[in-house]
């Protein structure tokens, strides 16, 4: 249901299928203790959409919505540093 519903936002031209994390990969995803996922709102290369299909399949991951980063976070890692050093 959640694919369908982000075909739907996404348009038909968006391959939403390639986004699909692998069989077995939650399961092995599982084993890691802390999982992080950061995105911008106004990435350009890759919808922001994106971000819920994979955090729907990994609930126990961290999230974390950025603003005004872009697809490559604005070259500016802090954050991700930051949850590093928080590990």
């Amino acid at each position: 249901m959640l694919v369908s519903s982000l075909r739907c936002a996404l348009g038909p031209t968006y391959d939403v299928d390639d986004l699909k994390l692998p069989r077995g990969i939650v399961a092995k995803l599982s084993k890691i203790p802390r999982i992080f996922f950061y995105h911008s709102r106004d990435d350009k290369i890759v919808p922001f959409a994106h971000l819920a299909l994979h955090a729907a399949r990994l609930p126990r991951a961290t999230i974390r919505e950025l603003d005004g980063r872009g697809h490559q976070l604005g070259n500016d890692l802090s954050d991700v540093a930051a949850d590093i050093r928080g590990v």
